[in-house]
């Protein structure tokens, strides 16, 4: 004859989720030329659920310990323009245009292994300042966690 049933068991630990937190960004500059020699503030956000990027500063804070995929497409009007993406203070990737005539575009790309508190950002360099944006004309910094 079996006996009765005995207490329940202590409580496991909590497992991993199935879904990830996307840290993403895709923010874009509300005024042309920007102050050299600090961070770039792309205030027209078009997507920030976790907050990763701070209008504020210009900054993106790394939430996680993880590799990043960052991303700048820019408008180049009437001046030449020099950019730095800077990671906690390192100069990590330099882009360079020169204007001619009308309105260019370039762009650049880069892949971060970043910690939990880390933050990359992009700034102008040596006063080349034709980083341009109108209504028609965005210049955009995005990034992602892979």
């Amino acid at each position: 004859m079996p006996g009765l049933p005995g207490a329940p068991g202590p409580k496991g630990d909590t497992g991993s989720s199935s879904t990830r937190n996307s840290y993403a960004f895709h923010v874009g500059l509300k005024a042309s030329n920007p102050s050299a020699g600090k961070p770039i503030k792309f205030e027209k956000v078009f997507y920030n659920e976790y907050n990763v990027y701070n209008i504020e500063t210009g900054k993106l804070t790394s939430p996680v310990n993880g590799v990043y995929y960052l991303t700048y497409h820019i408008t180049v009007y009437n001046k030449h323009v020099h950019l730095v993406l800077k990671h906690n203070s390192k100069i990590i990737q330099y882009m360079y245009h020169e204007y001619s005539s009308n309105t260019h575009q370039a762009s650049g790309a880069s892949i971060l292994a970043m910690k939990k508190g880390d933050e990359a950002w992009l700034e102008v360099y040596n006063d080349r300042n034709g980083l341009y944006t109108d209504s028609d004309d965005d210049s955009t910094f995005s990034g992602f966690i892979i």
